[in-house]
């Protein structure tokens, strides 16, 4: 089975990405600001440790895009 790791998975394209990547079969892991998530960004050991061993990563993290709607 293959692994996403996911930064920013919590926001509206993140969501998307995590549900699409489940229901194709892939171990979806996740690192955000919560401890909801399987790493957070306080704790780079926790990051290495979740990236490791994964197929692909995408970084979703950052700006929201809806601030290009509110322009």
């Amino acid at each position: 089975m293959k692994t996403v790791v996911i930064a920013g998975a919590g926001g509206f394209i993140g969501q998307d990405f995590r549900r699409r990547f489940a229901a194709d079969g892939w171990t979806v892991r996740t690192i955000g600001r919560s401890a909801d998530n399987h790493a957070t960004w306080s704790d780079g050991d926790d990051i290495m440790r979740v990236v490791d061993g994964s197929d692909l990563l995408i970084n979703l993290a950052g700006r929201s895009v809806n601030w290009a709607l509110h322009t």
